[in-house]
Parts: structure tokens; sequence; C-alpha cells
């Protein structure tokens, strides 16, 4: 889905933005706040090893600034990196396909989308920076999750009539809680989160290649899940009543 809006619209939500990071400090000290636009977690090869990396897109927002070096943009190591998942919530749908998520139809969901949407980040799953030809055997693996008492963590792609979960929590971690990306391209999936709070998501990247052989990558990715309601959540709403007033507010006659 592609979001259209004007350049007044976006600097006040960057402003925002800007305000709730200030209000939330990254829990890994001197990690960097990615809150809004695309980005990937993203594999690479070089040196006959294989390792993942946060990449943020240009105009996506960083520490309440936008990125910049277009039209690259900047890649983290994920330990640099706090994604922060933000309010709205949405309510568990009824249904038992929606219960691998872990938790009952009606509680909170946060999320970060599957199609872009224009107050949060965008995060992808990227294999662009890898030859096809090169690899025999790809997968991604969850190995571990730490998150608050109670919290789930699920990843989820829709099928022609459905939703598909990739990784849920709910069940425990195992073998089952993996997949092959199609190599040389990227896709987005809905990361999901039953609690506010912070989650410490484990990957592992894995694969045969033809001539470094069985390689792999372990990589640790934290995520934000804001809570309302919360300091950065007033500040949001004081910010932007105090943006609408000095919209609002009539031409001198």
């Amino acid at each position: 889905m592609k979001v259209i809006r004007s350049k007044s619209s976006r600097a006040a939500l960057v402003t925002l933005i800007g305000l709730a990071v200030a209000a939330i400090s990254s829990p890994i000290s001197g990690a960097a706040v990615y809150s809004l636009g695309h980005g990937d977690v993203r594999f690479h090869f070089s040196g006959n090893a294989l390792y993942q990396r946060v990449h943020i897109d240009p105009q996506s927002i960083v520490d309440g600034v936008e990125v910049g070096n277009a039209p690259d943009g900047v890649e983290y190591l994920p330990i640099e990196v706090t994604t922060l998942v933000p309010q709205p919530s949405f309510p568990r749908p009824q249904g038992a396909e929606w219960d691998f998520i872990g938790n009952s139809p009606g509680d909170p969901v946060w999320y970060i989308p599957d199609s872009q949407e224009f107050d949060r980040p965008w995060l992808g799953v990227s294999t662009q920076a890898l030859r096809p030809a090169d690899w025999t055997i790809f997968s991604l693996r969850l190995k571990e999750v730490i998150s608050p008492p109670g919290g789930h963590f699920s990843l989820s792609t829709y099928g022609a009539f459905t939703i598909v979960p990739v990784f849920s929590t709910l069940d425990g971690i195992d073998a089952a809680d993996q997949f092959q990306p199609i190599l040389g391209s990227h896709a987005h999936y809905s990361w999901m989160f039953t609690k506010p709070g912070t989650y410490d998501i484990t990957l592992e990247v894995s694969g045969q290649h033809e001539t470094a052989g069985s390689l792999s990558s372990l990589a640790t990715y934290r995520f934000e899940v804001v809570p309302e309601p919360s300091a950065a959540s007033s500040i949001l709403l004081a910010a932007g009543a105090s943006l609408f007033a000095r919209r609002r507010r009539p031409l001198a006659g």
C-alpha cells in the first residue's frame, strides 16, 4: 500500500515522533531508535561469512530525525538499533486462525504491518544482497525470544484465503519456527506482540554456499512495544493538540 501525505503533515508527524523518542530512551545504552519508515532485516555474505544487519532507507526516522545518505540509506548492527512498536494497537479478531498470536479475541495486539502505514516502522526481511546462484539451501529460524511476563511474539503473512503463521512463541520455539526466504528478494510480514515492554528476538540465518560451505549467523533484534497510557503517548497527545490548535487559529482580520 502506497501512503501519500503532504510535506506539512509529515513534518508534524516527525516532530511528534521526535518527542516520543525523547520520552522513551532506548533500553540498549547508545542504541538508535528506529520509529518510522521502511527498513529491513538484511542478510549479507562477505569474506566467506554470513552476517545480519538492519538496513534503514532514506527519509525513514531514526532518533527522531530523517535518515540521509540517499539513495542507499544506512545499515546498523542489530544490537545498535531498537525498533519502536507504537500505539495504536488493534483488537485481536475472533476465530481460531488467530490463536497463534497468543491472546484472546478482543485483547490488544501491537504490530509492525506487512503493508506500509504512515505512523510506524515498516520492517521487512531482505535477501537482496545475496546471489541466488550461490546458495543451495537457505533458511531463517527463530531461536529465542525474551519478552515481558505473559508476552508472546509472532510473525505472519497472508495466504490465498487466511492468515498464515510463520513464527509463534505460543507453543514454544522449535524447528517449526523457520522458513526459506526467496533469495535475491525482500518481503514484508506482520510482526505482532501481545504485551507492552521489551522483546529481544534472536534469529538464525543459515545456508549452504557453493564455495564457502555450510554457514550460519545469529543476531538479536530489540523491539520496544509502547504501552498506553505512557509518558510518550501523553506527550504525543499534548503536542498533537497544540499543533492542531495552531493550525485552526483564525487569521487576523
